[in-house]
């Protein structure tokens, strides 16, 4: 019993630190691709390209051409610390953002498959998302198409 109590110190520090490596930061959660939009008209790519760079930029997103047709790069960073970056695929009637790298943002793949990234991450892709559908729509109201 006295062995026990003097090694009960250890064991309490061992159970905090295996409780911290299997519980997850409250901050993180499932990474979330947000759902490919058709914003209810067709308009020309090139239309399409401008409306996409000019609704992301004002939220600081920076967009960078790609050698792929119907693809943007977009990168944000955020305090200078925390970077995020996506792929915007989009065509004459959709767009779809997804998850391309991200830097202090604790992405991760867990054993069982789940991308894990901190809340933030979801929440940025999300903005943007909807930003993007704002100023597609609009463009749909104002072409009359």
């Amino acid at each position: 019993m006295t062995r026990l109590i003097r090694r009960l110190p250890r064991l309490l520090i061992a159970a905090c630190v295996l409780a911290a490596l299997v519980v997850p930061p409250a901050q993180a959660a499932a990474l979330r691709d947000p759902p490919r939009v058709d914003w209810g008209c067709t308009l020309p790519r090139s239309k399409v390209k401008m409306a996409i760079t000019s609704a992301i930029a004002p939220r600081g997103w920076v967009a960078k051409n790609s050698s792929t047709p119907g693809l943007i790069v977009a990168e944000i960073v955020v305090r200078g610390r925390h970077t995020l970056v996506v792929d915007i695929e989009f065509d004459s009637r959709s767009f779809d953002i997804s998850y391309k790298s991200s830097i202090n943002l604790n992405y991760q793949v867990r054993e069982d498959g789940t991308h894990i990234i901190h809340r933030n991450g979801n929440r940025w892709m999300e903005i943007a998302r909807r930003d993007i559908i704002t100023q597609l729509s609009a463009l749909c109201v104002s072409d009359g198409s």
